[in-house]
């Protein structure tokens, strides 16, 4: 549906994931490491909607996931995500600042970031991500944008639990001149993609 919708090429997102494979190598963030990290802890995963505000007092203690843009405005309350998810449509300097910092970051490849993808090798602790067939290091763990395919993430884990906050399905943040209303179609399969997992996950899932 997302690949008839979007007019996206499934050739071009495996094109990308094996580009990606190439220039991650043996360098990255094995499953059982991912797991050790996420299983049994309380998650939580901020995205970028222009209309919340962060409480830090809810971040302490938590295994922090940022998606993509939402990254530098954890930056400006003095934290730093444990987890980036990106598929490099931000500031590259934000996603480089984080893995400075000490952020694993989870690379996403489609057909229309390749020549981004070079960004992989001024980053430290990263995994490779994909929305076709997965490969040797590059995984798929289900979903969609950024925030939902975090979420999918921290769910494959066995979180003991998952709070989005940021999250805004109706009024994408299009501050850096994108199509609104690809961006709003978007945030809508990712709310349907979340509302599925939600109805099988084990996982308590809650959506601030």
């Amino acid at each position: 549906m997302i690949l008839k919708e979007f007019n996206f090429s499934e050739r071009r997102d495996m094109e990308s994931a094996e580009i990606l494979s190439a220039l991650l190598g043996d360098n990255f963030i094995k499953l059982k490491e991912l797991e050790k990290l996420i299983k049994g802890k309380n998650v939580i995963i901020i995205g970028d909607s222009p209309y919340f505000s962060i409480d830090p007092a809810m971040l302490k203690g938590k295994l922090i996931i940022t998606a993509d843009d939402a990254t530098s405005r954890i930056f400006e309350i003095g934290f730093v995500p444990d987890i980036v998810f990106t598929d490099l449509d931000s500031k590259p300097e934000i996603i480089i600042e984080a893995s400075k910092k000490g952020s694993i970051i989870g690379v996403h490849a489609h057909g229309d970031n390749m020549e981004r993808l070079k960004i992989v090798d001024k980053i430290e602790k990263r995994f490779g991500t994909t929305q076709a067939f997965p490969l040797w290091n590059v995984y798929n763990f289900g979903g969609f944008t950024d925030g939902d395919r975090a979420v999918f993430f921290a769910d494959h884990f066995n979180a003991s639990s998952i709070i989005l906050m940021g999250f805004n399905f109706y009024e994408p943040n299009t501050r850096k001149g994108k199509d609104f209303y690809k961006k709003f179609k978007k945030l809508l399969f990712s709310k349907y993609l979340l509302n599925e997992l939600i109805k099988k996950s084990r996982t308590k899932i809650i959506i601030l």
